[in-house]
């Protein structure tokens, strides 16, 4: 996206895609990027940011309500981590997150305020050994979120951050494969005005 002209302050690894066959790395969920649907939603959740900017988590019934209006999305656990400000401690399926085992996170959450929330937690590693999704949940709630979900964890999970005084890029965490590897899709934060000003140029 940088290198296409838009000014990337950050980015984090989303959704969970087939890692065992290099021809097929597309994401498992929703993918849509500028308005194009380019991967069907499924009975998971997804996070996306509809036309006139407002953020939205949820599952296949608020796609089915939003979907003419979201500009970008991504697909996410098939689970809430939050839901409405409450911890929500089972899946989709029934499963308990409590029973989840420890390994590295990558999240993303709205305020009520929607202000958007990054995370990403490190694990298996001697510095840290990682969250359960509980552990992750209570965590955003601390932060104020009220919906949040799960995204593609493990060896994906990684935050870059672009430094403001090189203009380079610095991955922020230890991802666990000891580099960020090839991810199906990403959620990037752009700055709109600078990327204005650059086009009125």
């Amino acid at each position: 996206a940088a290198a296409n002209g838009h000014t990337v302050l950050a980015a984090v690894n989303a959704d969970f895609f087939r890692i065992n066959d290099d021809a097929e790395i597309q994401p498992r969920g929703l993918t849509v990027k500028d308005g194009k649907l380019l991967t069907p939603m499924n009975d998971w959740t997804f996070f996306g940011v509809l036309y006139d900017g407002t953020p939205v988590i949820g599952d296949a019934a608020r796609y089915n309500q939003v979907k003419d209006q979201l500009k970008e999305a991504v697909g996410g656990d098939s689970g809430y981590l939050i839901k409405d400000g409450a911890v929500i401690t089972e899946d989709s399926q029934g499963g308990s997150h409590a029973e989840d085992t420890v390994n590295p996170r990558t999240a993303v959450g709205i305020k009520a305020d929607g202000t958007v929330v990054f995370v990403v937690a490190d694990g298996r590693t001697t510095e840290s050994e990682g969250l359960v999704l509980t552990d992750l949940a209570n965590y955003m709630l601390e932060q104020g979120v009220v919906d949040a979900i799960n995204l593609d964890g493990g060896g994906s999970s990684a935050m870059s951050v672009k430094d403001p005084d090189t203009a380079a890029f610095v991955t922020k965490n230890k991802p666990s494969d000891g580099s960020e590897r090839a991810v199906g899709n990403t959620l990037l934060v752009i700055d709109p005005r600078a990327d204005e000003e650059e086009v009125s140029v």
